[in-house]
């Protein structure tokens, strides 16, 4: 996931240092697992705040995501997963050419690679 610290530090400069934390175990779960979970507790735990301290957070950090039916997103977040998606299938795709390539050349070469446990 990368963070574009300059982005970041702009856009939460209002939060405080446990509701940015939160913010950012939020998108963490977000890259990592999909949407945030509809559900209230869940996403609470996942931020990793206080039961007494989570309602004043989740006010504020309900903001920077948008509800649909899967859970919650982070449009900036989608944008830079789907970008990453496509630059590793596009990067393991020249490989497995290159691999093609240089292997066809002298397939007596080319052995399989031993199974690891």
């Amino acid at each position: 996931m990368p963070l574009y610290i300059g982005d970041y530090l702009s856009s939460t400069q209002h939060l405080s240092a446990e509701k940015s934390g939160a913010y950012l175990h939020l998108l963490m779960h977000e890259w990592k697992v999909g949407p945030l979970p509809l559900d209230l507790e869940i996403r609470r735990r996942i931020a990793r705040v206080e039961r007494d301290a989570w309602a004043k957070a989740w006010a504020m950090l309900k903001h920077f995501f948008s509800k649909t039916q899967a859970g919650y997103t982070q449009k900036r977040l989608e944008a830079e997963k789907a970008a990453s998606m496509e630059n590793k299938a596009r990067l393991e795709a020249r490989g497995r050419a290159g691999a093609d390539k240089r292997w066809s050349k002298q397939p007596e070469n080319a052995k399989e690679m031993p199974k690891q446990c």
